[in-house]
């Protein structure tokens, strides 16, 4: 009887790794950042808008008046 030789780890208990487990943990973490910075947006950009256009009005104001 002969025995087949088969590759280290190609059928062995190192066939079973979670070889592909990190590219979904790095696809959940991009999909958290992406959220995160979806909201930051959300709450920044009409803060800087009215910040923008205060400092125009003042701009506008003062140069206006001089």
């Amino acid at each position: 009887m002969t025995t087949r030789i088969r590759p280290r780890g190609f059928w062995g208990p190192r066939c079973r790794r979670d070889a592909g487990q990190t590219v979904s943990e790095y696809l959940m973490i991009l999909g958290f950042i992406t959220s995160v910075i979806i909201v930051l947006t959300k709450w920044i950009v009409p803060a800087v808008a009215r910040g923008v256009l205060g400092l125009l009005t003042h701009m506008v104001v003062f140069v206006s008046s001089m």
